[in-house]
């Protein structure tokens, strides 16, 4: 049995179900962590998916967890900064929209 990609999001907004939805039908894959500005909306997205670590501080997010994979599904004003914050973290990227 090989090792789950470990997955964490950015963004709880409408279209991020579809991220959600798709990567909890991904044998391989876990979601760890949801960050979103607004800590309430990351809280019912990891109620909704069983995500286990939320969080509303992308930096305290990248310290507390062992990612694979950062997936932004937020407003394109925010990408330049978040893949910024990956590359310097040594993440994949996944940009939901144009990088930047």
């Amino acid at each position: 049995m090989t090792d789950s990609i470990r997955v964490a999001t950015l963004g709880a907004g409408y279209f991020s179900q579809f991220h959600y939805n798709a990567w909890t039908a991904i044998d391989d894959a876990e979601v760890v962590a949801v960050y979103d500005r607004d800590r309430a909306g990351a809280e019912v997205c990891a109620d909704r998916y069983g995500i286990s670590g939320i969080y509303d501080d992308l930096e305290t997010l990248l310290d507390e967890n062992e990612l694979d994979i950062l997936d932004i599904i937020t407003p394109p004003v925010t990408h330049a900064d978040f893949i910024r914050t990956a590359i310097n973290h040594d993440l994949t990227v996944i940009c939901q929209k144009p990088f930047t």
